[in-house]
């Protein structure tokens, strides 16, 4: 579901500032994610938790009028599937809810897709714009960032099933050592245990029976 980060941030800071305020202050000039990092660190600074959670996700800013760019293009739009023209944004929204302190959902960072580099279909003849890197580079680039250079506390990941590819899972485990939560299409495939992945024993999600509160590992 789309969201105004302006409104977001207008509700974390309990409505001190109003969205028009916040508006004009982002409006004042371009500011990057560096820039971005420094107005929300001393915020995050006192929210942050060991046991805190980002949420990956994006959402398309519907540009139906607009003329096509490198930002406004043309995007699969996940919960409708359907291509959609307007600006895709990767938003990752930290989120800390414990007994001890209050529920809050902070704007860590978003990344906005480009896609710069132009090809015309064989098929149709048209047109058709393309990224030079995938919205799953863009979330583990942005991730460790977050992690090694922000330092922001978090133990968990949580992000739906179009991110839950294999590399991403494997960075934020091994590479962050942080766990994820995630949703996985019923047909990908898994090895239970060391001996079936050496002997290429997978088989289908769908297929695993699942008792309830237990764990089960996989490879």
């Amino acid at each position: 579901m789309a969201y105004c980060v302006h409104c977001m941030v207008s509700d974390v800071m309990k409505h001190q500032y109003s969205h028009d305020q916040i508006t004009r202050f982002f409006a004042k000039e371009d500011y990057d994610q560096q820039q971005y990092w420094q107005v929300i660190k001393p915020l995050v600074r006192q929210l942050e938790q060991d046991d805190g959670l980002i949420v990956v996700d994006d959402t398309i800013e519907e540009k139906p009028y607009t003329d096509e760019n490198d930002i406004v293009s043309w995007h699969y739009d996940h919960t409708t599937g359907q291509n959609v023209k307007g600006i895709n944004i990767v938003n990752f929204l930290y989120h800390r809810d414990s007994a001890n302190a209050p529920e809050v959902s902070l704007p860590l960072a978003y990344e906005v897709v480009s896609k710069p580099d132009e090809s015309v279909d064989p098929k149709t003849n048209k047109t058709k714009r393309k990224s030079r890197i995938s919205k799953n580079t863009l979330v583990r680039d942005r991730l460790k960032i977050l992690c090694r250079q922000n330092r922001v506390r978090f133990k968990y990941v949580a992000f739906d099933r179009w991110f839950s590819s294999k590399e991403n899972m494997a960075m934020i485990k091994q590479e962050l050592r942080k766990d994820f939560v995630c949703a996985i299409k019923a047909n990908r495939t898994v090895a239970l245990s060391e001996t079936d992945k050496r002997t290429g024993n997978f088989m289908q999600v769908s297929s695993v029976e699942f008792q309830p509160t237990e764990l089960r590992g996989a490879i």
